[in-house]
């Protein structure tokens, strides 16, 4: 099957956002917000991002945080996305299949069409119940390594590499 999306986790996965761990735990998300400057998407994530689109392939953004902080630290990395699962989009959230799943729906595709990549034991778990391949974030320093990862990348162009390889 061609891959059609990827499925991306947002914090530790795309974007740094180590300095706002504190305020993102005590769910201050204003003050996430003012503080996007703060962070940074980690290196070869644009140009892998511009790479899928030039191929084509869909880019979902799903995570537990808020809607109005994940659309603002996107649109501060220029990360452009075709759909943003958010906190309040579905009622169960990671480890539980339905934000992976809601984006699927949202981009009219099956999960044998997409990747998922992500940093944390609930990625893993979550992108395995969707039947979506998870593949490990290995660029960040709090990837959970030990999950149940199809594969760990080294790095985000080898990305571009799973594409070929499919499923």
């Amino acid at each position: 099957m061609i891959v059609k999306a990827v499925l991306f986790d947002l914090d530790g996965t795309l974007v740094d956002t180590a300095t706002l761990e504190p305020l993102r735990k005590a769910k201050k998300w204003r003050d996430c917000v003012a503080q996007c400057g703060s962070t940074n998407c980690f290196p070869g994530i644009p140009e892998v991002l511009g790479g899928l689109r030039e191929k084509g392939v869909k880019i979902g953004i799903v995570t537990t945080s808020v809607s109005f902080y994940a659309e603002r630290l996107c649109g501060h990395h220029g990360i452009k996305y075709d759909t943003l699962i958010a906190w309040h989009d579905v009622k169960s959230q990671k480890p539980a299949p339905d934000p992976f799943l809601k984006a699927l729906e949202r981009l009219k595709l099956s999960a044998k069409e997409a990747l998922g990549v992500g940093d944390d034991f609930s990625d893993a778990v979550a992108l395995n119940a969707a039947g979506i391949p998870a593949l490990g974030a290995g660029w960040s320093p709090v990837l959970q390594r030990k999950a149940a990862w199809c594969r760990i990348l080294g790095a985000p162009q080898q990305l571009l590499s799973e594409l070929k390889r499919g499923r």
